[in-house]
């Protein structure tokens, strides 16, 4: 006959049990589901909103990448939808419709300011939560030549310190940063090398950074001999470098379109020269961060390949338009859902390798600026300062 201590023990493994089933079981669902599952009952709310299940529900190997992020402009405001690696279509209940200029990403949370470049938001377009950031401190001013920005922006999570941080630097050098859980901006106190980094800087050529790796951003900059280089922002240190941009290709005829592949620093450079032939895209990576001597040619595509690659992307845009149903961005496209066995058979990819499709695509410099990667998350906006969530 059991003693009252032994069925008490066995009740305790039974819930144990039952809890470790239920973690397995909603670390596979998706934010959406999180939500719903939440008003259940109390312990179900009290395992999804724990630090240690979020950080282990964005961190799950099961959701290595969730969705491809469109960023489209109307005519005051933009449009970010989401294409799903999984069932290749179009979320409804992620999209954005934003009067604001996009910032940046990372682990679930997005980061856009409004025209005026005062007024900072930052998004989680799962949970819909959202938050008015504080306004910089240093306006900006002055004027820019055409095709240049005032002021580029990165948006990332720095590990160590446990924290977003928004980076704003202004074409007069000003370089800044806010942290999420303070909401406040302070100054980037420089170093010497920082500082003779900086005034190489003569124009800023990124709007934000679509390179996000080894705990940097990057941006694509000129220098008064009007030179195209990177500038990359440390950001736990919070120091700037320089990096070359790779190649011999005359930059007064190339676009140049900085990025990640295969956690790789990348540079895809499209070269235009009207005496060239046949045009080329180069893809360079940086093998070895931070060694200049290890950017490697990786592929080098065709003005044809380029051309055909462009209707499929425009066949994507039509998807994009056929959720919005918007004459404003895209008139005239009717709804329809893009052919990619075109792109398999171009780049002889197995069709169901849609991650290597996804990398690939976002290597062209004329659509990588307008896509991203986004992993949904149950990530609070408003965090207090006790909570670990251990994203690194």
């Amino acid at each position: 006959m059991a003693t009252k201590s032994t069925s008490l023990k066995k009740a305790v493994e039974i819930l144990d049990l039952k809890q470790e089933l239920l973690i397995i079981i909603f670390s596979k669902l998706s934010v959406t589901s999180l939500l719903r599952l939440k008003s259940v009952c109390k312990s179900w709310y009290t395992l999804i909103t724990s630090p240690s299940f979020v950080t282990m529900h964005l961190n799950s190997k099961d959701r290595h990448k969730d969705y491809l992020g469109f960023i489209t402009y109307g005519s005051n405001s933009i449009y970010i939808s989401f294409f799903s690696y999984h069932t290749m279509e179009f979320s409804s209940s992620l999209r954005q419709h934003l009067n604001a200029k996009f910032v940046g990403f990372s682990k679930g949370l997005l980061c856009v300011v409004t025209k005026n470049e005062k007024s900072f938001y930052a998004i989680n377009p799962a949970t819909k939560e959202y938050k008015l950031l504080k306004e910089p401190n240093n306006h900006l001013a002055g004027h820019t030549a055409y095709g240049f920005v005032s002021a580029c922006y990165g948006f990332a999570f720095d590990s160590k310190a446990n924290d977003y941080k928004l980076v704003r630097v202004t074409i007069q050098n000003i370089a800044e940063v806010l942290t999420l859980k303070s909401n406040s901006w302070r100054s980037i106190l420089m170093n010497d090398h920082s500082t003779s980094v900086m005034k190489r800087v003569w124009n800023l050529v990124d709007p934000w950074s679509k390179a996000v790796t080894k705990n940097a951003l990057h941006w694509i900059v000129m220098d008064q001999k009007i030179k195209k280089f990177i500038i990359a922002f440390d950001i736990v240190n919070e120091e700037f470098r320089d990096i070359k941009i790779p190649g011999d290709i005359d930059q007064d005829y190339c676009s140049y379109h900085c990025s990640v592949l295969e956690d790789c620093l990348s540079v895809s450079i499209l070269n235009t020269r009207p005496s060239v032939i046949e045009n080329k895209i180069e893809v360079w990576m940086m093998k070895e961060y931070g060694v200049e001597g290890s950017w490697t040619k990786q592929y080098s595509f065709s003005a044809q390949n380029h051309y055909r690659n462009e209707c499929i992307f425009n066949c994507m845009l039509r998807g994009i338009k056929g959720e919005w149903d918007s004459d404003d961005i895209f008139p005239l496209a009717e709804p329809m859902r893009p052919d990619f066995d075109e792109f398999f058979d171009l780049y002889k990819l197995p069709s169901h390798d849609t991650d290597k499709f996804f990398d690939l695509y976002k290597l062209f410099s004329h659509y990588g600026g307008f896509m991203f990667c986004f992993r949904e998350s149950l990530i609070p906006i408003d965090r207090k300062e006790e909570d670990q969530f251990l994203l690194g």
